[in-house]
C-alpha cells in the first residue's frame, strides 16, 4: 500500500508491506438480513451470521447481534482484557 500526500506544492509517499484492515469500532449482525454488505458498520448492512462480524472485526470493537436464532459451525472465542 502506498500513502501519498501532497501539500504545499510538494509530495510525500510512503510504501508499507504490510496489510492493513479498517474496520468500523461497532459491527452489526442480524440472521434476517436480506443483502450484507461489509464491513457491517450498521443495521441496514448487518452480517447475517456473527462468526462473519467476529472475523471482520478489528480489536477493540463491539459486535451487536441482533435478536434471533444462529448456527454456530465454528468454535467462537471470546477475550476479555
Amino acid at each position: 500500500m502506498t500513502l501519498t500526500v501532497t501539500a504545499g506544492g510538494g509530495t510525500a509517499s510512503h510504501t508499507e508491506s504490510e496489510i492493513f484492515r479498517l474496520s468500523p469500532s461497532d459491527l452489526y449482525v442480524d440472521a434476517k438480513r436480506q443483502s450484507p454488505v461489509y464491513p457491517y458498520g450498521d443495521w441496514g448492512s448487518a452480517a447475517t451470521d456473527i462468526a462473519t462480524a467476529l472475523t471482520a472485526a478489528a480489536d477493540g470493537a463491539t459486535v451487536h447481534v441482533a435478536k434471533g436464532e444462529y448456527g454456530i459451525t465454528d468454535q467462537i472465542s471470546v477475550e476479555k482484557d
